[in-house]
């Protein structure tokens, strides 16, 4: 029987969809695996068992339904947990601040209800954090130190007026306003002025008739009219009535006059208001009207995205006056006002600051090429044509992702390298689009002091956590699915470059953190009390939980009154749920001289394993033989605490299959990297 051996030296790609179990004409085939569950993909190729996790807070009636961080600075960061009109403060992600601004409340109160929290927007600046909804103001809340926080309704100024003209639209009352020419004559030259604006040069006539016409259309093509509701009529020839009616009533400023040529220095222009109007635009924003749903910093303005009302309109805020909306003249650093020009209704969903200004909507992605933006140079350009869904987008290695509106694709949003105004948007989850479950929320880290990685997180809806390693340039763009048994995730954040999680179970919500020195989940970890009876373990009443002292599985046991008995000689122990990582390979496909044996039967004869500060590690193959390796030398003292190790491993197995894969697992709660596996496979 011909032995051949084959070598898969990384992990790269990670899971794969089961569609592409049998595409071994892809690259991509021979660095991913079938099943990578509960491990974390790392830069230089493997794959390792994933972090455990400790507990940080349990509520319940009302639980948290939202998680985000703050980071005022590099010393002074939160992790703030939003439940039904309050928000929790966590110092460094793990400390609850109480007695919050003296009221003895470990919470401060929010105007927020659990049904609004799913679609809150947030954006930071300083010490400032900016909340919007679509049914509520924006507001702020502003940090003054660890205990004293404020939240209010934002101070927003000159918010941008909008003429809805529909049944809920204010009645337009006519601004009525007269003008009066003083020795005038025919031929001389003038300008009026409308609340700082100026008409063009308009030449006197010596008819009353065609003197209103022209001031009529001079006045009707000021850039802060619309383009119909102005009148005029002569009463003397040299007095005129102005009538700002229908679009065009507000309560305007007089109207002024300027003469440019005359005939007599003492020609002067007057102006009286006879009836003060009212205007059928209003506040674009307001509780009738809805309020914007999406907000982000760029450029030194505050960009709002879409509203109830204006769902693809984009507003940018007066440049480094943030709550300032004014129109003005139209300066560089004035209001911008644009909506989005397509066929079809393009909600904003999410707006992002990145290489440029990016906006996902409902049907599109866009994108502001003007660097800086400006009112008259402001262009939202369409690139692509996915949709988005409501989960703010995020920055990763250079590039945006964003969820597709369907739910079953992440995108990654990158100016395409041979034309520098062209943006693509490629689906990164196509080869792992079974573990891409409608997603609700996303997060990302970029590296920490033990590990130069960048990760995105995706919340699935099911309750699953989805992983992605990106290094664009090293091609590296792996995924793996995290699980707690009977737990659910429902939102996570990065505070400190540290990954935090909310999981539920039943009616209680739970705020875990990861930590790579911790071996289970939801887990407490202390110094081993004198007596044995390790406390402080409610939140795991009833569970089955793993009991480690010093490193070492000492066995299971189930929480009965909060506690479990462990062994009162250990320096520490830590009590938590059991996880299992599982490293599955590709079904095996050898090639031979007459061609590859993918579907012929093969024998697994020996199996290679390289790992890296390792125990306890079990190998199997598809025939049901398993192995473990990485366990305690003989010879050393059995009662010595386990030392991880590094090497290579060579496993016999028995068993003919069609289907030859490996897997890789865990029976006990200990550290495993697998850096690659080499097969040894028997051929007829």
């Amino acid at each position: 029987m011909p032995k051949v051996w084959t070598m898969q030296s990384n992990f790269t790609y990670g899971e794969v969809d089961p569609k592409v179990t049998s595409r071994t004409d892809l690259a991509v085939y021979y660095n991913a695996c079938r099943k990578a569950r509960n491990v974390t993909p790392i830069v230089q190729g493997g794959l390792s068992r994933r972090d455990g996790s400790d507990l940080i807070d349990s509520r319940s009636a009302p639980t948290i339904d939202r998680l985000f961080s703050f980071e005022f600075s590099t010393t002074e960061t939160y992790l703030l947990g939003f439940a039904d009109l309050r928000m929790y403060i966590y110092k460094d992600g793990t400390t609850l601040q109480t007695n919050i601004n003296g009221s003895g409340n470990d919470y401060l109160t929010t105007t927020y209800t659990a049904a609004q929290l799913a679609t809150l927007d947030i954006v930071q600046s300083a010490d400032t954090v900016i909340v919007v909804h679509p049914d509520l103001a924006p507001r702020r809340i502003v940090r003054t130190s660890d205990t004293v926080w404020a939240i209010s309704d934002l101070p927003l100024t000159n918010i941008p007026q909008f003429d809805f003209d529909d049944a809920s639209s204010p009645t337009p009352v006519s601004e009525v306003q007269t003008i009066t020419f003083i020795n005038q004559a025919a031929s001389d030259r003038y300008k009026l002025g409308l609340e700082g604006i100026l008409t063009e040069e308009i030449i006197i006539s010596s008819d009353a008739d065609t003197n209103a016409e022209n001031i009529q259309r001079a006045i009707q093509d000021l850039p802060n009219l619309p383009n119909s509701g102005v009148s005029v009529v002569s009463l003397t020839a040299s007095t005129f009535q102005v009538t700002f009616a229908d679009a065009a009533a507000k309560d305007w400023g007089l109207i002024t006059g300027a003469p440019i040529l005359t005939q007599l220095t003492t020609f002067r222009i007057t102006s009286v208001e006879d009836a003060a109007g009212t205007a059928r635009s209003e506040d674009v924003w307001s509780a009738t009207r809805g309020w914007p749903q999406s907000v982000t910093f760029h450029e030194g303005r505050l960009w709002f995205g879409g509203s109830p009302s204006r769902p693809s309109t984009l507003w940018g805020s007066v440049v480094n006056d943030f709550f300032n909306f004014d129109e003005g003249r139209a300066r560089d650093d004035r209001l911008i006002d644009a909506t989005l020009d397509t066929d079809q209704v393009n909600s904003i969903q999410g707006l992002i600051s990145n290489r440029s200004l990016q906006i996902f909507t409902t049907g599109q992605e866009f994108y502001v090429p003007q660097s800086p933006i400006t009112p008259t140079g402001v262009s939202v350009v369409p690139q692509t044509n996915f949709g988005s869904k409501k989960v703010r987008p995020i920055s990763v290695d250079g590039r945006t992702l964003y969820l597709q509106r369907t739910g079953k694709a992440i995108r990654e949003f990158i100016q395409s390298e041979n034309v520098s105004n062209i943006y693509n948007s490629n689906s990164i989850s196509l080869l792992a689009s079974h573990i891409v479950i409608d997603p609700v929320r996303m997060t990302a880290s970029k590296g920490n002091t033990e590990i130069d990685a960048n990760y995105a997180y995706f919340v699935n809806s099911d309750g699953t956590l989805l992983i992605y390693n990106m290094l664009g340039s090293e091609n590296i763009i792996g995924f793996s699915l995290w699980d707690i048994s009977g737990f659910t995730f429902s939102d996570c954040a990065i505070v400190n470059d540290t990954l935090f999680a909310l999981v539920k179970k039943g009616s209680a919500s739970y705020i875990i953190r990861f930590m790579s020195s911790l071996v289970t989940d939801i887990a407490v970890k202390n110094a081993t009390p004198g007596s044995g009876v390790f406390t402080g373990l409610s939140h795991l009443e009833g569970l089955t939980v793993d009991i480690v002292g010093d490193g070492a599985f000492e066995g299971t046991a189930v929480v009965s009154g909060g506690q479990v008995t462990v062994d009162a000689t250990k320096t520490t122990t830590e009590v938590g749920l059991r996880f299992a990582p599982l490293i599955e390979t590709m079904p095996l496909n050898v090639q031979l001289q007459n061609g590859p044996n993918f579907a012929e039967p093969k024998k697994i004869n020996r199996v290679s394993v390289d790992f890296f500060e390792s125990l306890g590690i079990i190998v199997k193959n598809s025939s049901g033989q398993k192995a473990r390796i990485a366990d305690k030398v003989m010879g050393v003292d059995p009662f010595d605490n386990p030392t991880p190790k590094t090497g290579r491993k060579d496993i016999w197995l028995l068993g003919w299959d069609n289907i030859a894969t490996v897997t890789i697992t865990q029976e006990e709660p200990v550290p495993m990297t697998i850096l690659s596996i080499a097969v040894e496979v028997g051929v007829q």
